[in-house]
């Protein structure tokens, strides 16, 4: 049996072989074999979550004319009266969510026990490999998609 530390730190590559079986066209049974799959890396909490957020969320990719650059932003609707936008890097595993950075960041004191992702970045996922309706591309000017950035990076990282 591998060491739990063999397994967490080949998780990313199952996740990606998890994801590259599946065409963005897959029938209703191919989805569901995928959910089942990710269930099984991932807690049924995040998948559960994520697909919350695919069925009620907007989630749109920002990107330069080229589309070299992008930044996605998940739409959770209204909290207590404050709009509720996250943003995460799409292909990235990384959110700014409080969740990732708790347990997901923040669990380094036990990680054979942390999950690997958060609902955002396997929604995002997910609705890029299942080409979801609730999914959109938005061209944005450099110096709005600059703005968009700088709360991601360093300044000396950013290009005018």
């Amino acid at each position: 049996m591998p060491d739990i530390d063999s397994v967490n730190i080949s998780l990313p590559s199952l996740l990606d072989e998890v994801f590259a079986k599946f065409s963005p066209k897959a029938s209703k049974e191919n989805i569901g074999e995928l959910l089942v799959e990710l269930d099984a890396l991932l807690s049924s909490r995040v998948v559960q979550a994520a697909l919350q957020l695919l069925d009620y969320q907007n989630i749109v990719i920002y990107h330069n004319s080229s589309k070299t650059q992008q930044i996605a932003e998940i739409n959770e609707g209204y909290r207590h009266g404050t709009l509720k936008l996250v943003r995460l890097f799409p292909r990235i595993n990384y959110c700014t969510c409080d969740n990732f950075q708790q347990q997901v960041v923040g669990n380094q004191t036990n990680p054979s026990t942390a999950p690997y992702t958060c609902e955002h970045v396997l929604a995002l996922r997910l609705a890029i490999l299942l080409e979801s309706d609730k999914l959109r591309y938005e061209e944005l000017p450099a110096h709005k998609l600059k703005t968009l950035f700088s709360r991601f990076l360093p300044d000396n990282v950013i290009d005018d």
